[in-house]
């Protein structure tokens, strides 16, 4: 008797967490308040391919892909955890155009279990940047200031080598009266001894 009241309290106990894995939650776009999963913001990459921000309520949030449909075409969303971010996951599919409805559905990956759904009217889309575009741009931006100094680099150089002649020459100048003063210091010294003085009148006795 105990055995089979066991057994129905374990039967009983899964039923009510299958109904607890079947409640159905909905999807609200994120404000300061919410404690469930709700939507950031809607995007596109450069791709052209819509980007969906979630924002989860815990760390432990089962891994999930999301089914979005537009027009009535239903499209899968594959979706990753941010690195840095470990309660924000981004989902990645098909673009639906700006002011249309998309209705979403959220579904664990294991087993394949519909956890979350929600509509929503794409009022904004942020547009993407990728960093290969502006790491491109700001070489391109980087180039044009290296060749003016290039330029500018070459122009002292000749201006500097050209005056370097005109010193030689200063130089030489300056050697020729050097040695006309020397050729005329002997030729004063030599002329001095020779001078003798007049012999003086002798009167007679």
């Amino acid at each position: 008797m105990i055995t089979l009241l066991l057994i129905l309290f374990v039967v009983i106990s899964r039923f009510n967490k299958a109904d607890d894995k079947l409640i159905i939650a909905d999807i609200t776009l994120c404000d300061a308040y919410d404690s469930g999963l709700c939507i950031v913001t809607f995007g596109a990459n450069d791709l052209d391919r819509m980007v969906i921000n979630f924002q989860l309520p815990d760390e432990d949030y089962p891994v999930f892909y999301i089914k979005a449909s537009n027009r009535g075409i239903v499209n899968v969303y594959s979706c990753e955890v941010v690195e840095d971010i470990s309660t924000s996951v981004y989902c990645t599919g098909s673009r639906t155009p700006l002011g249309e409805a998309i209705d979403i559905e959220v579904y664990t990956t294991d087993g394949d279990v519909l956890i979350a759904r929600g509509e929503f009217i794409v009022s904004a889309i942020l547009l993407s940047t990728s960093e290969n575009v502006t790491e491109s741009f700001e070489s391109e931006t980087d180039t044009p200031t290296l060749e003016p100094s290039a330029t500018e680099a070459i122009i002292p150089t000749e201006t500097e080598s050209t005056p370097t002649p005109e010193e030689d020459a200063s130089v030489t100048e300056t050697i020729i009266p050097a040695e006309t003063e020397t050729t005329s210091t002997p030729d004063e010294d030599a002329f001095t001894p020779t001078s003798t003085p007049s012999p003086e009148p002798t009167t007679p006795t």
